[in-house]
């Protein structure tokens, strides 16, 4: 069965808890890496379209702020480069780890 193509607006929600890394991104020529963990049953929503060729998505939790404070360290958060974060997912793990819900 051909897999639809993802797009903007698509919504996941954790089927269980979950070990997530992700990247911290800059206003600047660099980035970093976190790690935590999404409870069951978190939304978190797709805000681009990617390339049919994506391995992988950038997907940012409903409860962002609330996550923020958790992952991003706050001398990271308080640093005047520092932009937003974002939930890397394999699209490989997707059907095991999320439900698509639109």
């Amino acid at each position: 069965m051909k897999m639809k193509p993802y797009k903007a607006g698509q919504i996941f929600r954790t089927k269980k808890k979950i070990p997530v890394t992700g990247i911290i991104i800059f206003g600047a020529p660099f980035s970093g890496m976190f790690e935590g963990i999404l409870p069951k049953e978190e939304n978190l929503f797709l805000d681009y379209t990617p390339k049919k060729t994506a391995k992988g998505l950038w997907l940012k939790p409903e409860r962002y702020d609330d996550f923020e404070k958790e992952f991003i360290e706050e001398k990271t958060r308080r640093n005047p480069e520092y932009d937003s974060y974002a939930i890397s997912a394999s699209i490989d793990e997707i059907s095991s780890l999320y439900e698509i819900l639109s």
